[in-house]
């Protein structure tokens, strides 16, 4: 049975960021063409610049399951499962809310050497690690236990 790891924040930090960027940009070309102030150009620049930076941040997230043999990995265009044998570290930003996990891989997978996602909330954590990667690294070793 998958278990789901991953945050339902992860759409908020997709779509908002996207929805901002294209509000920006439309209100960056109506003000291009109603001034020709130079502190308009710069503001312009400075906010596109931020938002470009929280999108492509925000599409490195991933959607992510977990079973006893494999974790499950998507985005909007593709799935992938990836198996428990070939995760290398799982690293815990504790102090993200909602939390970022990051897993590094020994070989290289469809979405590269590791992938980040927002664990699912957990609330009164603080700075203890994050049952989605203890989850994450029990199923791993009772993966090489049913293995030898």
């Amino acid at each position: 049975m998958k278990k789901r790891l991953y945050s339902y924040h992860t759409y908020v930090f997709i779509f908002v960021p996207l929805i901002f960027f294209i509000f920006v940009a439309l209100s960056s070309i109506i003000s291009f063409f109603n001034s020709q102030d130079l502190t308009t150009y710069l503001g312009i620049f400075f906010f596109n610049g931020i938002f470009l930076i929280t999108l492509y941040y925000a599409s490195k997230l991933k959607f992510v399951h977990i079973d006893q043999q494999y974790l499950y990995v998507a985005n909007y265009k593709k799935k992938i499962k990836i198996e428990l044998d070939n995760i290398k570290h799982v690293k815990d930003y504790v102090l993200f809310s909602p939390r970022l996990l990051k897993i590094d891989f020994f070989e290289e997978t469809g979405f590269g050497m590791d992938i980040s996602f927002f664990a699912y909330t957990e609330p009164f954590l603080f700075f203890k690690k994050h049952p989605a990667g203890k989850t994450i690294i029990n199923n791993q070793k009772e993966y090489f236990d049913n293995n030898k």
